[in-house]
């Protein structure tokens, strides 16, 4: 067992009460780290952010269908986006609950 033994494996994550292993590559952090510009979240961004999720569900879930892929991807969305940043060290709970608040968004599973 090498020194980086830790960082083999799947990025794990859960949401609307589905335990998910994700397998996260360079190319979707990328795509997801830089959707947003300016700070604005716009409909191109949505899609694009949403795209990404569904290709990453995808490629972890090859045995799943399509269909059901983006339905739940679609239908969770924020609670999705919200579970995929704190997994992904790049927000915490209490940073995420902060800006619902500040956004007047509240209901929300972060």
């Amino acid at each position: 067992m090498g020194r980086f033994n830790q960082y083999l494996g799947k990025t794990e994550m859960e949401v609307d009460g589905q335990k998910l292993e994700l397998d996260v590559k360079l190319k979707d952090m990328k795509t997801l780290m830089t959707a947003v510009k300016d700070g604005k979240m716009t409909e191109e961004t949505i899609e694009k952010i949403a795209t990404t999720f569904k290709d990453l569900m995808k490629r972890s879930y090859p045995e799943d269908p399509v269909e059901e892929i983006d339905a739940f991807v679609e239908k969770k969305f924020t609670e999705f986006m919200t579970q995929f940043s704190i997994a992904m060290g790049w927000a915490s709970k209490k940073d995420i609950d902060k800006s619902f608040r500040e956004a007047g968004i509240t209901g929300t599973k972060a």
